[in-house]
């Protein structure tokens, strides 16, 4: 297809053996005509711990906003986050789809649209591999936090994000 999901199979192949890779790639068959992509490029790094994100548990990813490439980084790789390899692959390459299909401009994006893009990009990386797959922030969110979210949340969700909102999103 246009948007090089048979060589984002591959990597699933590589990483999760098994008819999912086919199903990912065609989940994005209908949009092949909207897609100005060709090919995905996608990195994995070992990252130095001591320069890496406490708080993010020993891996992360990122999509290049410019060009249809994405990292996934391990600075701890174990039992825990080995496994979620499938999810984020999945969740940044939902990610690079979804935002050239639907562009936005980061400074007119609001705070629920960016909850909505990652919520969705987890939900696709769950609907390949399972709950097991996606990362802590969905799956071990304690509901109680919901209301500390809610006073912290500023400016309001329908405004536009600036860098001090998205920094809400991402710690």
């Amino acid at each position: 297809p246009r948007c090089g999901c048979n060589r984002y199979s591959f990597i699933v192949n590589w990483t999760y053996p098994s008819a999912r890779s086919t199903t990912s790639s065609s989940r994005f068959d209908a949009l092949n005509a909207r897609l100005p992509v060709e090919t995905v490029t996608g990195w994995l790094a070992l990252a130095d711990p001591a320069r890496s994100n406490r708080y993010e548990r020993g891996y992360t990813g990122a999509i290049d906003w410019t060009e249809p490439r994405f990292i996934g980084q391990f600075w701890e790789p174990n039992e825990h986050n080995l496994p979620r390899l499938p999810g984020l692959v999945a969740h940044e390459l939902h990610h690079l789809i979804r935002l050239r299909v639907f562009p936005w401009d980061m400074h007119m994006t609001t705070v629920a649209d960016y909850i909505v893009l990652e919520g969705t990009a987890e939900a696709y990386a769950a609907s390949l591999f399972g709950e097991d797959a996606v990362g802590y922030f969905i799956t071990e969110f304690d509901p109680d936090e919901f209301e500390t979210a809610r006073q912290v949340q500023y400016p309001p969700q329908c405004a536009p994000m600036s860098r001090s909102t998205r920094s809400y999103i991402i710690t």
